[in-house]
């Protein structure tokens, strides 16, 4: 599965998944990758991070033709050792900038199959993979983690989705209950 990324400046759901805010597609399997680009996916290697995306502007850079000059993109702070992400004082999601090769951000990195094909005795294997990168986060929008999923929150949106909640909570009684609800008092509570 190919997961494209949104075009909503800020995103127009209270809560969103992270992909809402992704720069570039993301591969789930080298087979996307093929089906999306309609070239054969580059041999996994087990020297570098796994990276499930590419940005296309450097899709023709090699390691060869590369300027080694840096790109810089924003993405959610993780942590490369346990793949959780890091977190502020409020709970909410850091985010950090990377920097990459030009060759190395138009390019993947795949395991072939589900799991990590990469052998246990090579330590990068064990690194989270590069994260997709993201645009930088409005005014009204934050980084959460909700139920272990990395999410986008329209803070505006969700406020008002609250408030909806809270209103629908509330019970309103009309002049005639009021009057039964004070028959019902007087009986039971002798008022």
């Amino acid at each position: 599965m190919i997961i494209y990324p949104g075009n909503d400046k800020p995103v127009k759901k209270p809560t969103a998944p992270l992909y809402e805010i992704a720069l570039f597609p993301v591969f789930q399997t080298r087979e996307d990758y093929e089906v999306f680009t309609k070239k054969p996916c580059p041999a996994p290697d087990p020297d570098r991070r796994a990276k499930y995306w590419f940005d296309p502007q450097y899709a023709d850079v090699t390691p060869d033709n590369d300027d080694y000059e840096a790109v810089t993109y924003w993405v959610p702070a993780i942590n490369v050792l346990n793949g959780l992400p890091v977190l502020d004082q409020n709970g909410r999601v850091k985010t950090t900038l990377i920097s990459l090769w030009k060759w190395e951000a138009g390019s993947v990195n795949i395991p072939r199959g589900v799991t990590n094909e990469f052998p246990s005795h090579v330590s990068i294997s064990r690194f989270t993979p590069v994260p997709v990168p993201i645009r930088e986060l409005e005014a009204e929008e934050e980084l959460l983690v909700v139920n272990g999923v990395l999410v986008v929150r329209n803070k505006v949106l969700y406020a008002e989705q609250r408030q909806k909640e809270a209103e629908r909570n509330v019970v309103t009684l009309s002049e005639k209950d009021w009057q039964r609800m004070e028959v019902l008092l007087k009986k039971y509570l002798g008022r």
